[in-house]
């Protein structure tokens, strides 16, 4: 950090706020040549320049040695791809989830329940979805499956916590809850069927959080008794029970889609109402999709600890599924994440939070390309990687002729397509 260039520090506190945030992972090697710092720092900026493992990391290095010198301590040049994957194998994966703070933090601290008043916009600024996803090649045995916490209004990551094996998501969900606790304060926090646990209820409540699960098979008599009172609702066979009614149309080409939902806070009835801590209302979305003049209709059903409008459970629900969209989808497209054979240690974990990490921050970035275009960017041009790290654009110079750099900008590009010519398309 002492040899980055002192104009830069003053004009740019993102760059030091990135190794303060590295300075608090704890190195697990006993002894190194390299500076832990420049090699965590190497692996961050290769995640973004279109490096998918260490070999990559490393040929990613070597390619712009030039350019690290200029920030980072390299007192060995660029560490061998051995180097990275002992490290990144070693790592403790909660010190590796720091460097998801380099996206910013989350602070739903002072938020107040408006219920009745609370509108959609307002609730979708402080909802946090949770999901699972499975970590495999396709010859693996033993999938690793991570369950995550996506706040999809930044698209930031909040946390990810690893199944044990022999466990399931229901064990892991409460981890993960502890783990974000300081984030969730205020924050609306939804989850699949799996998650419509009374415990992860009670757990967040009392985390002073609020939460819209859905109901399904699994928690089988709350859901005979909500599917058959929220039925008769929708069907406009209780005209004396107060609700709210919210509808929206999409139409993309020939399929429209009509979504409706009818929310009540009227749970007298509901026997198992306190065994749900915090319950406030429950709603039922009836989805008709008409595609080709045939339609199909499905209901769902979902119990939540605010007492808001229809609009607002139908907007969170909706919204929910950004973590698959955001998250889980442009993971498996661009880092291609779904066909890693990353798996021993703990490489697999911290590989993912470096993907998680670089997706964000690629997300953020105001640039009118894809995610695949902007990593080939970013091999090519330092200046725009660094402005991927730090939101802002920082230039270097360097001690080249402009037609070295021309050539040296063609070779990363052709490198980068070499690598990734599956993902691109090419092949």
């Amino acid at each position: 950090m002492s040899n980055i260039p002192q104009n830069s520090l003053q004009k740019n506190k993102n760059l030091t706020r990135i190794f303060e945030i590295i300075s608090t992972i704890e190195d697990p090697r006993r002894t190194s040549r390299h500076p832990f710092e420049s090699v965590m720092m190497i692996m961050i900026c290769a995640s973004l320049g279109g490096a998918n493992d260490s070999i990559s990391i490393e040929e990613f290095g070597k390619n712009h040695i030039d350019w690290f010198k200029k920030f980072i301590k390299l007192p060995f040049d660029i560490p061998s791809h051995d180097t990275f994957t002992r490290m990144i194998n070693k790592i403790h994966p909660d010190k590796m989830k720091q460097l998801l703070l380099i996206c910013g933090e989350l602070d739903f601290h002072g938020c107040e329940k408006k219920n009745d008043s609370m509108t959609a916009s307002e609730a979708i600024e402080k909802h946090i979805s949770i999901d699972g996803k499975i970590l495999r090649a396709l010859s693996f045995s033993h999938p690793i499956t991570l369950v995550r916490a996506f706040f999809a209004k930044k698209r930031k990551t909040v946390g990810q916590v690893k199944v044990g094996h022999g466990t399931n998501e229901i064990t892991t969900i409460p981890k993960l809850l502890n783990l974000i606790k300081p984030y969730i304060l205020g924050a609306i926090i939804t989850i699949d069927a799996i998650g419509t646990q009374r415990k992860i209820v009670k757990q967040i409540i009392e985390l002073q959080a609020d939460y819209l699960l859905p109901v399904k098979g699994n928690q089988h008599q709350l859901y005979a008794d909500l599917k058959l009172f929220l039925d008769d609702l929708a069907d406009g066979k209780m005209p004396n029970t107060p609700f709210t009614h919210h509808q929206t149309y999409d139409k993309k080409g020939d399929r429209i889609e009509k979504r409706t939902c009818w929310t009540t806070g009227r749970l007298k009835w509901l026997h198992s109402k306190d065994r749900w801590k915090g319950l406030q209302s429950i709603s039922v979305i009836e989805t008709a999709i008409t595609k080709r003049k045939r339609t199909i209709i499905t209901r769902r059903y979902y119990i939540c600890s605010l007492s808001v409008h229809a609009e607002v459970i139908l907007a969170i629900s909706r919204n929910h599924w950004g973590i698959e969209n955001t998250l889980h989808w442009p993971l498996n497209v661009a880092f291609r994440e779904h066909i890693s054979t990353i798996r021993k240690g703990r490489g697999a974990e911290n590989f993912s939070t470096l993907r998680c990490l670089a997706l964000s921050l690629l997300q953020n970035n105001s640039a009118p390309l894809s995610i695949i275009n902007k990593r080939a960017r970013a091999a090519c041009n330092f200046e725009y990687l660094l402005e991927l790290l730090t939101d802002e654009k920082i230039e270097l110079t360097v001690d080249r002729t402009y037609p070295q750099r021309i050539i040296d900008y063609i070779g990363c590009g052709i490198n980068f397509l070499i690598k990734n010519a599956y993902a691109i398309g090419i092949v």
